[in-house]
């Protein structure tokens, strides 16, 4: 698990070298509250948000206060992108797809917890549908949360658990575009 450790100096979690401009901003995972559930998202675009189409099924959803609006959501592969409150902060994304045995890092409010938690995840050589298995934990509240790589990239949303699983951006309309 020694890229676990650059996952984690690319959050500025550890005192690990890192390669130049390998840096996630942790701010581009937010936390969604839809009343009866809460659960995460990730800034890709000024007001452009994505998640898990189960994480937006039941409106309505907000985003640091302010509604969601325009979602449009994927249900046969559980991907959702909605617009929210608009800022700088974005997160970086890859459309390169998951490799079996490679280290990634999870990312979402797990619990609904105020606070972002890092799970290690590493890919299986299974799919399910649309999403990448991988051994490692999905927390609930973690769902529509960031998988990152040792980039700083999110190549991937959290989408389900037992097993942990992943919809890869790459077969997502966020690139292919």
């Amino acid at each position: 698990m020694k890229k676990i450790a650059v996952l984690l100096a690319v959050l500025g979690l550890s005192a690990s070298s890192v390669s130049p401009g390998a840096t996630f901003n942790t701010k581009a995972v937010v936390y969604v509250d839809c009343g009866v559930s809460v659960a995460s998202a990730v800034k890709i675009g000024d007001d452009k948000y994505i998640t898990a189409a189960h994480v937006v099924d039941r409106l309505p959803c907000y985003v640091n206060g302010v509604q969601i609006k325009d979602v449009e959501a994927f249900p046969e592969s559980d991907f959702a992108t909605f617009r929210g409150p608009k800022s700088e902060i974005r997160a970086k994304i890859s459309c390169r797809k998951f490799v079996a045995g490679e280290e990634y890092l999870a990312l979402g409010y797990a619990n609904g917890a105020p606070w972002l938690t890092p799970e290690p995840w590493i890919a299986s050589k299974f799919q399910f549908g649309y999403q990448q298995a991988f051994s490692g934990e999905a927390i609930p509240g973690m769902s529509g949360g960031a998988v990152i790589d040792d980039n700083g990239k999110v190549l991937g949303i959290v989408n389900q658990r037992w097993p942990a699983r992943s919809l890869s951006l790459r077969d997502t309309n966020i690139c292919r575009k």
